[in-house]
């Protein structure tokens, strides 16, 4: 077989760490290192340095950089140049792609939740994503999505036949917070795991349908901060969040003292902070796949997570299966396992080894490897 040559999109990475960036990593990674004869990946970017930290040094992966961060730039003029230059045999884009085609396009789109759950996005949010999405998905060469819940989805809203919407699902990989040679911690994360009482865990950006006032109101009605424990929150804000900013503001000084902010950390830290949690706690409404709760518990973590969307289909997970909007629920559910921290443990320590086998990038590399043989093979 000949060398294919992939060109990926990574502006995600420009910009932080969010879901799009973790699948780029995940399955390029585990690509180049299932069959590194074959395949050779260009990552575009505005800033190939901290881009190309997230992926170890691989000799098989390397960076070309934009001259923007602009989007429309991006699209309209950086890519397609790029493209030009490079003609690589496939470029890979997260649901957005050129308007220009010069070679054939792999698009992967994440989920199409803005249309089941208005309610939970900006006025007009879902209008030119509505007109973009479908397009790029009918101009895919090879057209992808992360779930069975989104693929239905993505079908059922654009009318595409669901037997062309191929399912390359994210992964999980051994969490690397006791490795040797990682880079020390942060003051702050070392700080909270040094903490005698412990933490709680919600690692997702800002959005309403993220629910973290669902993971605050528990908190404080449940008064761990009265026992010590603190409760981090690790993310950006990428929406307005009205009713967690209410909650936050009418809680009590002192529960506020126990409450941590955190974005803009390294891979390394946030994977500390997953392995020395009491909990991680994932109260989302809904989500096209939910990679939290999933790391959380490949560190070994009880990962309380909502049953809902695509996340139902995480069955490792269902003795800490929760309904979202029961408040209360999740309040016994974090008193007993902050109660019996030894025996939930030891249920997580099982739990990580089913995820992990499960969850594997491996799996979802040898997928996308085969649907690039096929795809090649038809054109």
């Amino acid at each position: 077989m000949s060398l294919i040559r992939i060109f990926v999109d990574a502006h995600q990475f420009d910009h932080g760490f969010d879901g799009a960036a973790s699948f780029i990593q995940g399955l390029y990674l585990a690509l180049v290192r299932q069959r590194p004869g074959d395949f050779r990946v260009i990552l575009g970017c505005a800033n190939p340095d901290k881009v190309l930290s997230n992926f170890g040094g691989d000799p098989h992966i390397e960076a070309v950089q934009y001259g923007t961060t602009n989007r429309i730039r991006r699209l309209t003029y950086d890519i397609p140049k790029v493209v030009a230059r490079l003609r690589p045999d496939f470029a890979h884009f997260q649901y957005f792609t050129p308007l220009i085609k010069t070679c054939p396009w792999i698009v992967t789109i994440h989920d199409v939740l803005f249309n089941d759950f208005p309610q939970y996005f900006p006025p007009g949010y879902a209008r030119l994503r509505n007109v973009l999405f479908p397009l790029s998905a009918r101009r895919a060469d090879l057209l992808t999505t992360v779930s069975a819940y989104s693929r239905e989805r993505i079908s059922a809203w654009y009318g595409i036949d669901p037997g062309r919407i191929n399912v390359v699902p994210n992964g999980v990989d051994p969490n690397r917070a006791g490795e040797v040679g990682l880079a020390p911690p942060s003051p702050q994360v070392r700080a909270l795991i040094a903490s005698p009482s412990g933490y709680l865990l919600c690692v997702s950006r800002f959005e309403p349908r993220k629910n973290q006032a669902t993971a605050l109101g528990a908190f404080v009605e449940g008064g761990f901060w009265t026992q010590g424990i603190s409760l981090v929150f690790v993310g950006s804000r990428t929406l307005e969040c009205a009713e967690f900013d209410a909650a936050y503001e009418a809680i009590p000084a002192a529960a506020k003292d126990r409450i941590v902010f955190m974005q803009d950390l390294s891979f390394d830290d946030v994977q500390r902070l997953y392995a020395h949690a009491i909990a991680a706690i994932y109260p989302s409404l809904a989500e096209g796949f939910g990679m939290p709760p999933l790391e959380a518990a490949a560190a070994g973590t009880p990962s309380l997570c909502a049953r809902n969307t695509a996340m139902s289909d995480f069955a490792p997970l269902s003795p800490y299966f929760f309904d979202a909007g029961d408040r209360a629920g999740l309040v016994h559910m974090l008193r007993e396992v902050i109660a019996h921290r030894d025996v939930h443990r030891e249920l997580a320590g099982r739990i990580a080894v089913d995820v992990r086998g499960r969850f594997a990038w491996s799996t979802a590399a040898h997928e996308f490897g085969r649907l690039i043989d096929h795809s090649r093979t038809c054109t």
